[in-house]
């Protein structure tokens, strides 16, 4: 979602209501990446009807970082230290 914000943010373009460069592809809603281009637009509008700053989204993708549950990971501690030092970060 972090990714999402970030190219909503720095690729997304409101007057165009798409995306630039490699995110401006367009599928048919039989392919699969369909429900994942829908996501992507409506983020993309969102952060921009928001009047996001480049601040905000990157504070929200680091929120949304910490939130995340990562249980089923190879290593969650690696997790775990970048949730601590992030934190220690925002304080």
């Amino acid at each position: 979602m972090s990714t999402l914000l970030m190219a909503g943010y720095k690729l997304y373009g409101p007057e165009e209501t798409n995306y630039q460069h490699l995110w401006s592809w367009n599928v048919s809603a039989r392919n699969p990446f369909y429900p994942f281009r829908q996501q992507l637009m409506e983020v993309g509008k969102k952060v921009h009807t928001a009047n996001m700053d480049v601040y905000e989204v990157a504070v929200l993708a680091a929120v949304l970082f910490m939130a995340s549950d990562f249980s089923d990971l190879a290593y969650p501690e690696a997790i775990e230290e970048g949730r601590r030092k992030l934190i220690a970060a925002l304080k």
